[in-house]
């Protein structure tokens, strides 16, 4: 369960379905600056979406809820997990520059690719986003 009960920058726990008041915490509260968002069971481990500084970005945990990586989206923007396969996670990915995508993240061979994106009406590459912050 995805909780912020306790936590307000998000939390999932495991909870005994038998006994409820029996639980345990799977992925801890991240650190400031960093709000879980999203869990998802994925295979043999859970998706995370973190919200880091405005952009977000997934880390991949066992079942016992140990890191063991993070997937970043091709920029800075935002992104969401969609569902699942046998062997990979989708996610939706857009940004400043670019228009809603859905890329597919192999859980085997950690590498992500492009599923299906929409056109470009303009050339990104005239145009720069920065993330800037002002005390």
């Amino acid at each position: 369960m995805l909780t912020d009960k306790g936590a307000p920058r998000g939390r999932l726990l495991a909870i005994d379905a038998k006994d409820i008041s029996r639980w345990r915490v799977l992925i801890p509260e991240g650190p400031k600056g960093f709000l879980l968002s999203d869990a998802r069971l994925a295979g043999d481990r859970f998706v995370a979406t973190w919200t880091v500084d405005a952009a977000n970005r997934f880390e991949l945990y066992d079942l016992e809820g140990r890191s063991l990586r993070r997937v970043r989206p091709p920029g800075l923007g935002s992104a969401r997990f969609l569902w699942m396969d046998g062997g990979g996670f989708y996610y939706s990915y857009s940004s400043f520059l670019e228009p809603e995508a859905i890329f597919r993240h192999d859980l085997k061979t950690h590498k992500t690719r492009a599923f299906r994106r929409a056109k470009r009406r303009f050339d990104p590459e005239r145009y720069t986003v920065k993330q800037v912050f002002v005390p």
